[in-house]
Parts: structure tokens; C-alpha cells; sequence
């Protein structure tokens, strides 16, 4: 038997054997919270989760490049609170100071208003954010809000780690990244979007 026919052939048990009744495993019910919502919202939520993802992959791109501050940058500016904002104030060629500000801006509001920040900011009067978490459980903004806080301690130690590339100072730049990450596994293990 040639080698090729071998592999084809291999393939072909494979297949059949992985197609065969019971052959698949059987998958657990799905016990996230379901989190139903318009069709439009869904899509809309669903593609920021999305670029969420794009936006995480360009930090660990740049950490990996040892471009550190390329990725305090893309943390800040597309996962940190009001990146939304943020994104549009560099569209209309804001300079950097200006979004520098809103930037901290955004970071002390955070530190101000805790971990509740938009139920906090209603209190207050405050406008929330435009995007989509105004359509979501209370809960699940929270734990939202949890992950683009992470921005900040992750740009934070990217720069210190810049700055001085000692390896106690990548051990945070790399727990930072694994707060973020862990953010993101929280939210997506307790809901799931309909």
C-alpha cells in the first residue's frame, strides 16, 4: 500500500469510527445563565465580544514583540473603560494629551465608584456607557466592567516592565495579563447570549 492510501485509508476509519451511534461524546447542558435579548443587541454584543478578543490578541501580540508600550496603548485606548470614546476622540485627530486626560478620567471615575461603577453612576445622575450593556443583566455589566478595569493595572505593568525589564516586573505584566484573561472566562461561564 502506498503511503498516501495509508493515511487516506486511516482517514476513512477515522471518519466512519467518529460517526458510528455513541461514537461522540456527549455534551453537558449548557447551565449558563441565558441572557435573552433583541436580535440586533445580540449581533451588536456578540461583535464587541469580538473585538474584545481582536483587541486582547493585538496585547499579547505586542507583549510578544516586546513592544510594552504598543500594549499598554492598545489596553488603554480599546479595552479600558470608555475605549469606545476614547476611539472616537482619536478619529477626530484629538491630540494625545486630550485623550491622555480622559483616559485618567476614566481611571479615576473607576477607582471611585467601585465595582458597581454603572448602577454607582445612575445613582449619581451620571450617564452610563452607549454601548450595549445597557440592554444586559445588571450582573453581567458588572463582571463587563471588571474586564475593561483590567486595562489599567495591564498597562501599568507593561510600562514598568518597559521601563525596567526585570523579571519581577514581567511577573506582573503577565499576572496582569491573566486577570484580564480570567475576566473574560468568568463572564463567558456564567452567561451565555440568545
Amino acid at each position: 500500500m502506498k503511503p498516501h492510501s495509508a493515511v487516506f485509508a486511516a482517514l476513512v476509519v477515522g471518519v466512519l469510527a467518529a460517526s458510528l451511534p455513541g461514537a461522540r461524546p456527549v455534551l453537558a447542558e449548557d447551565t449558563r445563565e441565558l441572557v435573552e435579548v433583541a436580535p440586533d443587541i445580540r449581533d451588536r454584543f456578540l461583535e464587541e465580544m469580538r473585538q474584545d478578543l481582536v483587541n486582547l490578541d493585538a496585547v499579547i501580540t505586542a507583549i510578544a514583540e516586546d513592544d510594552l508600550e504598543l500594549a499598554a496603548r492598545i489596553a488603554e485606548r480599546r479595552i479600558g473603560l470608555g475605549h469606545m470614546r476614547i476611539m472616537r476622540m482619536e478619529e477626530m485627530g484629538a491630540p494625545d494629551e486630550k485623550i491622555a486626560a480622559a483616559i485618567k478620567d476614566m481611571r479615576q471615575m473607576a477607582e471611585e465608584l467601585g465595582t458597581d461603577m454603572p448602577k454607582e453612576m445612575a445613582r449619581r445622575g451620571m450617564e452610563g456607557g452607549r454601548g450595549v450593556g445597557r440592554f444586559m443583566p445588571q450582573e453581567l455589566v458588572a463582571i463587563g466592567q471588571l474586564f475593561h478595569k483590567t486595562a489599567y493595572p495591564l498597562a501599568d505593568a507593561a510600562r514598568a516592565a518597559d521601563a525596567d525589564p526585570s523579571a519581577e516586573n514581567y511577573r506582573k505584566l503577565f499576572v496582569a495579563l491573566s486577570d484580564m484573561t480570567n475576566s473574560c472566562l468568568g463572564c463567558h461561564e456564567v452567561f451565555r447570549v440568545k
